[in-house]
């Protein structure tokens, strides 16, 4: 298992839902699939890990500005 579901299952393994949660960022631009949605195929999975507070990295910006912060 690769990617996201396995993303997933280390951190329902660790049990993040009773924990604060924080991301150190680089979401939207983690594979091939992120060029063609632009970083939206991730807004789903992310909300899912119950996550406070993330930094953001540089692949944020790498659709621009405007497509960041609709993102966000």
């Amino acid at each position: 298992m690769a990617g996201a579901p396995r993303f997933y299952t280390a951190f329902k393994d660790r049990g993040f839902y009773k924990k604060l949660v924080l991301f150190s960022g680089d979401l939207f631009g983690p594979s091939t699939l992120s060029d063609h949605y632009q970083g939206s195929n991730m807004t789903d999975f992310f909300k899912m890990l119950n996550v406070k507070a993330s930094c953001l990295g540089n692949h944020e910006t790498e659709y621009g500005l405007d497509r960041m912060t609709e993102l966000i």
